[in-house]
């Protein structure tokens, strides 16, 4: 008995540790206009699906925001980057920061002097891919949205990099449904 129990033990657990998706995303550095004037950078996507973070004291690096979707048969254990491909594009430059954003029902403040913020010793973003949320859909499947930086800068030194390729790694685990559950999500119409 103990040798069948250890049996489907370690079957369970391999199931756990082989049950992951891996996508892989590339980005291209001709989707981005990147424009240099005194030193300072400013980054433009040139496609849809990029968004700016709202911290004004950080680079404006892009994100794109990547949605992932998993069976209904298991659910997200956790999730793990790795950077393919990674260039350096400039050196001792300045990122510009992210821009503040306004009510569009009031009008916008003047201001002739423009305060750039010290962005100290960091490396921008704190993580080139970050989980935002999840979500159960009707059917089961569960949703997950996450962002990806195809770029990074690196304050102490000036360096900016641009990311070409990047794997998403998600684990899931089987999702143990009783008896019970399944019998009434049979008997449903």
């Amino acid at each position: 008995n103990i040798q069948r129990c250890l049996l489907y033990v370690s079957a369970f657990l391999y199931a756990l540790v082989v049950n992951a998706d891996t996508h892989n995303l590339t980005f291209d550095l001709s989707d981005f206009q990147i424009e240099q004037k005194d030193g300072i950078v400013s980054i433009t996507p040139m496609k849809p699906g990029y968004s700016f973070g709202l911290d004004t004291s950080t680079p404006a690096l892009p994100l794109y925001t990547q949605r992932i979707t998993i069976d209904g048969k298991s659910q997200k254990e956790t999730f793990t980057y790795s950077v393919n491909q990674k260039e350096l594009i400039a050196s001792n430059v300045y990122v510009s920061p992210n821009e503040e954003c306004y009510a569009t029902n009031m009008p916008v403040p003047i201001s002739d002097k423009m305060v750039l913020p010290d962005y100290g010793q960091q490396v921008y973003p704190e993580t080139t891919a970050e989980f935002i949320y999840g979500t159960t859909m009707r059917d089961g499947k569960e949703e997950s949205f996450l962002t990806v930086s195809p770029f990074e800068y690196d304050a102490a030194n000036g360096d900016l990099y641009f990311i070409s390729s990047i794997s998403l790694s998600i684990e899931k685990i089987p999702i143990m449904r009783s008896p019970q559950s399944r019998a009434s999500a049979n008997n449903e119409v």
